[in-house]
């Protein structure tokens, strides 16, 4: 980057501060004039984080930084780089700067290499020299090694998907005004209704711990920006983990790669397997309040995050009273997904997913909003979306089964093409998947001969793809270890 002329004269001092690793790195042409110098803390006061904080314009994170001046400051560029905790009791600023502004980095030695150029020629190789430099640098800029925390939010579409909002598009959600299940066109964010249903999962999981659970309560209060999930199965354990010293509900909720799925030979039908889980509905919040609470160990569990699973405080550990729950209530950072309140597309969507919990979660009541969810059970729950969409007219007839008790579908007809509903561990599948096809072929297959044997007179012939257009298919199953295409799970591959 050639250094500019200030104000159309050749004539000016520039200042280079370097983040190095000794003093002895510093440009070697002879006929530039090159002195480096060292600022220490206790010599200059202004370098000390407590005094630093008070200077204008101070860049807190800085590695590389231009100052352009003549006779007095005139601007500073700065280059934002990775912290490095090197020496604590050591900072540097731009020597004779108090009170201007000044590069400065938390616990980093700084040089500064102060080079005075009077000619153009000179200014070319100074140029040229610090051009050299500083790409040697920006090698810690352009590759950096980031905590797993630092990595998710800055590549949230890895862990929850997008954070923009999708092109609209035709989705199943719920009218409360209609109070049916519709086809609707919306626009919403991926990421913030991936978060969601991470909580929303755990809660349905729970049933496969605990056959006894029978309660979920979703509240989603717009105004408030406050959503909150409770479930009255086993509550997390509350006991001390012996390694990491931490209580297990903290560990599993705040602590980023622990999971109870990672042991590969063990074969389970949830939702979760990853490790990540819950926590990415606690790192992508601005507050999030586990509630916990166990007879097993006779103690209840509170804890609260702030600002993206930061601990606001120590846990609450009291006496457990009353049955076992489990309740989370977040509040959504919603300037991480672009937005600035719960608009109206994404809660019909999460009221849909109320009643997909209430479908598939056998013998579990579901409330919404304080509301019972008037379905019970997968069999109501297809009947309930072939009552709204075919509402006035008669629904087609419908034929369910349950073929055990990890498999439940149902078949009807469908005048506008293939269409599928699906589940696999309490996930909505909605681009369907291996279990959907493994379902469809099955049915495809003995139709299509029933229909063969009974058209063979009249010459027709009909073929597979042409009976598979007109089924509606509805699959509620339970996967061994399932795999999904992707972390936000629309299809699931094996």
């Amino acid at each position: 980057m050639p250094l500019p002329f200030v104000d159309g004269s050749p004539s000016w001092t520039t200042t280079h501060a370097l983040k190095l690793g000794s003093p002895s790195k510093k440009p070697v042409d002879a006929n530039i004039d090159t002195t480096t110098h060292f600022v220490n803390v206790k010599k200059d006061p202004v370098a000390h984080e407590s005094e630093a904080k008070k200077v204008p314009g101070l860049q807190r994170h800085v590695a590389i930084g231009f100052c352009l001046q003549r006779d007095a400051l005139l601007s500073l560029v700065a280059h934002g780089g990775p912290e490095k905790k090197l020496d604590q009791t050591a900072n540097a600023c731009l020597e004779g700067m108090t009170g201007a502004p000044a590069v400065w980095s938390t616990g980093c030695l700084v040089y500064v290499a102060k080079v005075t150029t009077t000619t153009e020629q000179e200014n070319t190789k100074m140029s040229s020299v610090l051009q050299d430099v500083t790409s040697e640098l920006n090698i810690e800029q352009i590759y950096q090694k980031k905590s797993q925390l630092e990595h998710i939010l800055l590549h949230p579409d890895t862990y929850v998907g997008s954070v923009e909002y999708t092109d609209r598009e035709v989705q199943w959600v719920y009218d409360a005004e209609k109070e049916s299940i519709v086809q609707r066109e919306i626009s919403y964010v991926p990421a913030l209704y991936k978060i969601f249903d991470e909580i929303l999962v755990n809660a349905a999981d729970n049933k496969q711990r605990d056959p006894k659970m029978d309660k979920i309560r979703i509240n989603i209060d717009k105004e408030r920006n406050e959503i909150s999930v409770y479930n009255n199965g086993k509550g997390v354990p509350v006991v001390m983990h012996k390694e990491e010293k931490l209580y297990l509900p903290e560990l599993i909720f705040g602590t980023l790669l622990t999971s109870s799925n990672y042991i590969d030979d063990e074969k389970k039908v949830t939702g979760g397997r990853n490790g990540f889980g819950a926590k990415l509905c606690n790192v992508f919040s601005s507050k999030f309040t586990l509630e916990t609470s166990t007879k097993a160990y006779g103690k209840r569990f509170k804890q609260t995050w702030k600002d993206n699973m930061a601990k606001d405080k120590d846990c609450d550990i009291s006496k457990a009273t009353g049955e076992d729950f489990t309740k989370v209530t977040f509040t959504p950072d919603l300037a991480k997904f672009k937005m600035t309140q719960l608009d109206d597309d994404i809660i019909v969507l999460m009221y849909r997913r109320a009643f997909d919990i209430a479908g598939y979660t056998k013998d579990v009541k579901v409330f919404l909003n304080e509301k019972e969810v008037p379905v019970h059970g997968f069999k109501q729950y297809v009947e309930f979306y072939m009552k709204s969409v075919f509402e006035g007219d008669e629904a087609p007839k419908l034929v369910h089964e349950v073929v055990n008790h990890r498999w439940e579908v149902a078949l009807a007809i469908s005048d506008k093409g293939f269409q599928q509903v699906s589940f696999a561990n309490s996930i909505a599948t909605t681009k369907g998947g291996r279990h959907v096809d493994f379902v469809t072929d099955q049915i495809v297959s003995k139709l299509t001969e029933v229909v063969k044997k009974k058209t063979a007179k009249g010459g027709f012939k009909v073929k597979p793809f042409q009976v598979k257009n007109h089924m509606w298919v509805f699959v509620n199953a339970l996967i061994e270890n399932p795999t999904f295409d992707s972390q936000t799970k629309e299809t699931m591959t094996l």
